[in-house]
């Protein structure tokens, strides 16, 4: 169930969790990553962020909507953007990796490159009623 999928045009997902009943992504993610490969450095370029894969579904979608480029090779200890998400139980959490975003698309730095990545990553969890919580505003 922790198989990485993707790839090869396709964003690469690494999951590193699967959701219990209750769980909640609230907070802020970290990545402790280092990137390589055997083009040049600025060619490295990778976009990263917490992938979540719904149970029974094979889409993988971005918590929060939130990308961080990471600008070529090398070592990144960083916090990516803050996060709030329910998740249900069988939910796979995990770090997606895009190559290019469509908003580069023209830029042939962003096209079919292989790089390897190596790491870990601190996931916000927390696990309470979510259907029970209620939200004041004043």
């Amino acid at each position: 169930f922790l198989e990485p999928s993707g790839g090869f045009g396709q964003p690469r997902f690494i999951p590193v969790y699967i959701a219990h009943q209750k769980d909640a992504l609230i907070g802020t993610p970290t990545i402790n990553l280092r990137i390589g490969g055997a083009g040049k450095p600025s060619a490295m370029k990778l976009f990263v962020g917490v992938g979540i894969q719904h149970a029974g579904d094979w889409s993988v979608h971005v918590a929060s909507e939130h990308l961080t480029p990471l600008p070529g090779k090398g070592v990144y200890q960083q916090d990516l953007p803050a996060i709030a998400t329910p998740l249900k139980a069988g939910d796979r959490v995990g770090l997606v990796l895009y190559g290019f975003t469509w908003q580069y698309f023209w830029n042939s730095a962003y096209w079919w490159r292989e790089a390897t990545v190596d790491g870990s990553m601190t996931l916000p969890l927390t696990t309470f009623n979510y259907e029970d919580t209620h939200f004041l505003a004043h």
